[in-house]
């Protein structure tokens, strides 16, 4: 695994033995506002991630990044293990959901894992928190790295992509063609001609679908009204962030959230 990016604060994990069927869902759809990495030990299974089916055989990871609407199918017999945490990054962009298959790379690092939880895990089934693990440290470097392993299996970012990864470190707010120029070292022309040809679109529209889209991951996955959303996001009041939405995506910022629980 390469030298970890992410910093990582393991919350808590389990070890999962389960019985079904693909046509079970031993787990709602549900999402969380914490990273979750999957060991696959035993038996075969589908997650489903936002839109797709991903096939889980043994030894394979799984990543599941905050937010993402997910659950297991299983066929028959299955176990794993199951680590929930907070991470922090470079400031780079960060993993898709995803399933790594099974590796050298990867066999090590979950047999590694395995072999020291299996020290501090008694039972299967039950959840356990990080003061039960001496070797803490060891474990968070490792979902670290598994992190790091799977962004560098990314696609290279386009002058698009580099775009929507400023807005994203932007939090959203308000960011002008100029500056996103400045900081990608480019002219505001030269700019939009590369994001023109790889988009389709000028700079300006992009930002403002990023933006789009930002607000409504927003409106779904957080606690915030829409008064405060529009405060995170740097809009000067809650009007304009309504007319906002509603240019972009044709409807209230209180109508998607009430008619897109899984957007």
């Amino acid at each position: 695994m390469p030298t970890a990016k992410f910093s990582v604060d393991l919350k808590y994990w389990h070890h999962a033995h389960v019985e079904g069927s693909w046509e079970k869902e031993r787990d709602a759809r549900h999402r969380h506002n914490y990273w979750q990495i999957d060991i696959a030990e035993e038996g075969a299974a589908a997650m489903r991630m936002g839109d797709e089916d991903f096939p889980v055989a043994p030894e394979s990871i799984v990543i599941i990044p905050p937010g993402t609407v997910h659950y297991y199918h299983y066929d028959g017999r299955y176990r794993n293990w199951s680590f929930k945490f907070q991470a922090d990054h470079d400031g780079t962009a960060v993993p898709d959901p995803c399933v790594i298959p099974a590796t050298d790379a990867s066999r090590a690092v979950g047999r590694m894992l395995q072999a020291v939880m299996n020290q501090y895990t008694p039972g299967i089934g039950e959840f356990f928190r990080p003061e039960h693990i001496s070797d803490i440290v060891l474990v968070e470097h490792q979902l670290a790295g598994i992190l790091s392993w799977a962004l560098a299996q990314r696609p290279r970012e386009t002058i698009s992509d580099k775009v929507r990864r400023l807005v994203g470190q932007n939090h959203g707010r308000p960011l002008l063609v100029d500056d996103a120029a400045r900081a990608l070292g480019y002219s505001r022309v030269h700019l939009n001609v590369l994001v023109k040809k790889t988009s389709g679109i000028t700079v300006k529209r992009l930002i403002d679908e990023e933006r789009s889209r930002l607000a409504k991951r927003l409106l779904r996955y957080s606690d915030l009204n829409t008064s405060e959303a529009a405060e995170a996001m740097g809009f000067a009041d809650v009007f304009s962030f309504s007319k906002f939405v509603k240019r972009l995506t044709g409807v209230s910022p209180k109508y998607w959230r009430e008619h897109h629980p899984d957007s």
